[in-house]
């Protein structure tokens, strides 16, 4: 080490930073309280950064005792008419028995189908649900973008924003060993719908659809 400078090392981060402090022989201690400074500097500048943190999933809401409701439809916007169009929505069941969402149908499409959004190999694609959807006693299911959704097939008219379809829900249970059907009527407004978890707002009114 030389007569006049004097090496400070810090050994607890990586790489090893090295600071040459000239020998000031009036005021050495201004020299070392500047030399700490630039190590915690560079200290902070080392450090990984920090990882995002994790969505909070929504709050589900809570099903009304002995009813299945529908909670929160939305249809996207589409402005072809003879195209595709897509209604998400939640469904809870305040029973203690399964419902089985097994059709749906509209009077702005000519066919209402249960999709799914999933990825196969890489590639978002949809499948169709002809069995239907079941929602668990005491329990809901998601209709959202990138994952379930009602798909209108061949609308007879535009959806624009703000405007409003009907939408009919045809349900079976089996209550002690009786099958029950019901219907489920809905007025569902036109919007644009929320983001999902990995941040788009889904494609799942595409042209294109597998079955």
């Amino acid at each position: 080490m030389s007569r006049y400078a004097h090496t400070l090392l810090k050994r607890g981060a990586t790489p090893i930073h090295a600071v040459i402090i000239p020998q000031n022989r009036k005021r050495p201690w201004r020299w070392r309280m500047a030399a700490l400074g630039l190590l915690l500097l560079l200290s902070a500048c080392t450090a990984p950064w920090s990882q995002s943190p994790t969505p909070i999933p929504p709050v589900l809401p809570t099903p009304v005792p002995n009813a299945v409701t529908i909670v929160a439809a939305l249809a996207r916007p589409a402005p072809l008419v003879g195209g595709n169009g897509a209604i998400y929505l939640t469904l809870t069941n305040g029973r203690d028995v399964p419902v089985q969402l097994v059709s749906a149908a509209s009077s702005a499409a000519a066919t209402v189908e249960i999709h799914e959004t999933v990825a196969d190999n890489g590639i978002m694609r949809m499948q169709h649900l002809p069995d239907g959807v079941t929602i668990p006693p005491q329990g809901n299911v998601q209709f959202q973008p990138g994952g379930l959704h009602l798909m209108l097939i061949n609308l007879g008219e535009a959806l624009t924003v703000g405007e409003s379809i009907e939408l009919t829900l045809h349900l079976e249970s089996n209550a002690a060993g009786t099958p029950v059907r019901e219907t489920l009527v809905a007025t569902v407004m036109v919007g644009e719908p929320d983001r999902d978890a990995s941040g788009n707002a889904g494609e799942d009114s595409a042209e294109a659809h597998d079955h």
